[in-house]
């Protein structure tokens, strides 16, 4: 089985980002818009890119839960909240849904088989002790 592992940058990449957007939401709550937002950060010299849905229902009155969504290598953002049915949820359910980017090895190669988002994560390692 293959199991992978998050590298030190990463977990602190997410937190930059989880904070950032808590930050966003507790400065800013009347300029959120419904619908889905375009975020952008720098960290470590990276840019770093996410989206924000901001439910219909969420006036920016009252704190809401926030849920982090992160996508599967080689995804994105878009996707996963898409596909993964974050944005209906977010919307019959009334919380914030922030779905992160993984990072491009390269910036300069712009092709999904040769230069997948990842969460640099480090190598896969294989784990004999799972099925």
């Amino acid at each position: 089985m293959v199991k992978p592992s998050l590298g030190f940058s990463t977990v602190i990449a997410l937190a930059l980002v989880l904070t950032s957007a808590i930050a966003a939401f507790s400065q800013r709550r009347e300029a959120l818009q419904h619908g889905t937002l375009w975020r952008t950060l720098r960290f470590d010299g990276i840019e770093r890119t996410y989206r924000i849905h901001v439910p219909l229902k969420y006036d920016g009155k009252k704190q809401v839960p926030v849920a982090i969504v992160l996508h599967g290598f080689g995804g994105n953002s878009k996707n996963a909240l898409e596909q993964g049915k974050w944005i209906e949820k977010s919307e019959k359910e009334g919380f914030l849904a922030v779905g992160l980017d993984g990072t491009l090895k390269s910036y300069t190669v712009r092709n999904f088989l040769n230069n997948p988002r990842s969460w640099n994560s480090g190598d896969l390692t294989l784990d004999p002790e799972r099925d």
